[in-house]
């Protein structure tokens, strides 16, 4: 039904980079990858594929470690700030894979 495809530029054809998620321009042409308006039919399904699928993980460390956190102050702590990184570093990873699968398709980028 749904298969991962590769994503290239529509601007130079060159392909795109994933290794640390999707980027905001073409490496090459230097074109930017605009994300599509959530008023689009495929944006809202997007949009509210990103938002569950990049909160669900966040949410459930959150609750595993929730004992741990109030036990002790500096273990809050670390534990929010890692939550936090592991969030922006999960919403990239969302948000490339449902690009390749073409769920949440940005302009200027070819599916092959």
């Amino acid at each position: 039904m749904f298969t991962k495809k590769e994503l290239y530029c529509a601007n130079c054809g060159r392909k795109i980079d994933l290794k640390f998620g999707l980027p905001d321009s073409c490496t090459n042409c230097k074109i930017r990858f605009e994300f599509p308006k959530i008023t689009q039919k495929h944006g809202i399904t997007g949009f509210l594929l990103l938002f569950a699928l990049s909160l669900a993980p966040i949410w459930a460390l959150i609750e595993l470690i929730r004992p741990m956190m109030n036990a002790s102050r500096a273990i809050n702590i670390g534990v929010t700030i890692l939550a936090l990184f592991g969030g922006i570093v999960w919403f990239k990873t969302v948000l490339t894979l449902l690009n390749q699968y073409g769920f949440y398709v940005c302009r200027n980028i070819d599916r092959r």
